[in-house]
């Protein structure tokens, strides 16, 4: 009888721990202030973390986990997706720096995308209170709020509503909390329009400085998103405050002027091949052979550095033979 009372407890157990048959993901409870990695299985794990502060690392997509009182600090393994976390969370770590992901308000909840905005990473509610809870990534790290009349806030940033967009940073101040030190960036009015072309553009049209698209305006910028072209539509989350801030880095590029070159410093005065020099000798000009506006110290712009040795038909110049004949010799090879 002890034995069959002490199978009926053990089966229990096993019930209470296990899926109990019914395909549902375990609960798991973690131990104190210790770091913790989910086993890697097919369901959705519920995590607990127990109360007086704990560390845990999240290594499997789906999990949702609930924190306990202390300061908590959870980290997302890289690659992991679908994870959810509610607001007893103190710090939320991710592997990889901030313009690698866009951010989305929905109700009270942040939710944190791929650099893509296609791949949901996180969903967290964010706490009406003064700290709220602190996104920390490889580069920077802030603290979600709630503001007044129910918008969001990262790091003084407004997270978008409407659709999932990056953040982009400006200036920087230190803040300090009781578990961790973090930087909360202020940002200057307005979008950073360099940034911004670094990010989303310079991959096809070069660096800022030396941009094929230097001078375009906002209204083609959107007019190519628009139509996709060159696969432009990829850019559709920009805002129109992001890219009139584009529109504005473009319009600073100044495209570099080649310096018009002065007589002699291509070549020597006169140059140096074929029969420059005995010409000169005897007294004929440049514009004889050249035509007008050739001198020692001038020359045409239009014909000049363009690839072609330019003469005057009356010296019955032959470009095959190489011979020119006319009033000031006989058949002469050049």
């Amino acid at each position: 009888m002890k034995k069959i009372f002490y199978m009926l407890i053990c089966a229990l157990m096993l019930v209470s721990c296990g899926d109990g048959g019914n395909g549902q993901a375990p609960n798991i409870k973690t131990s104190t202030k210790t770091v913790h990695a989910v086993a890697s299985n097919s369901t959705r794990a519920k995590v607990f973390l127990e109360s007086g502060g704990d560390s845990y690392i999240v290594s499997n997509s789906g999990t949702t986990l609930y924190g306990g009182t202390g300061n908590d600090t959870v980290t997302i393994a890289d690659g992991v997706t679908g994870v959810t976390i509610d607001q007893n969370v103190e710090q939320i770590n991710f592997s990889s720096s901030l313009s690698n992901y866009k951010f989305l308000q929905t109700g009270n909840l942040i939710n944190v995308y791929d650099s893509a905005g296609s791949t949901l990473i996180l969903s967290s509610p964010v706490q009406g209170d003064s700290d709220g809870a602190i996104l920390s990534f490889s580069d920077w790290s802030a603290s979600a709020l709630m503001a007044s009349g129910g918008t969001m806030t990262l790091g003084g940033m407004t997270v978008s509503s409407t659709a999932a967009n990056v953040l982009i940073p400006n200036t920087a101040t230190t803040t300090t909390t009781t578990s961790t030190t973090s930087t909360t960036l202020s940002p200057l009015p307005g979008a950073d329009g360099t940034a911004l072309y670094n990010s989303n553009c310079s991959g096809c049209h070069a660096a800022l400085s030396t941009s094929s698209k230097a001078g375009t305006t906002a209204s083609n910028i959107q007019s190519a998103i628009n139509g996709d072209i060159g696969g432009m539509s990829s850019l559709s989350s920009l805002s129109p405050t992001e890219i009139d801030a584009i529109a504005t880095a473009l319009a600073s590029v100044v495209t570099p002027v080649t310096p018009t070159p002065v007589c002699g410093s291509c070549h020597a005065i006169p140059p140096s091949t074929g029969q420059h020099s005995r010409h000169r000798s005897k007294g004929v000009s440049c514009a004889i052979c050249h035509g007008s506006a050739y001198s020692t110290t001038s020359f045409n712009a239009a014909t000049h550095n363009n690839g072609i040795k330019n003469v005057v038909s009356t010296i019955g110049w032959n470009s095959t033979s190489r011979t020119c004949s006319n009033s000031c010799h006989g058949n002469e090879r050049w």
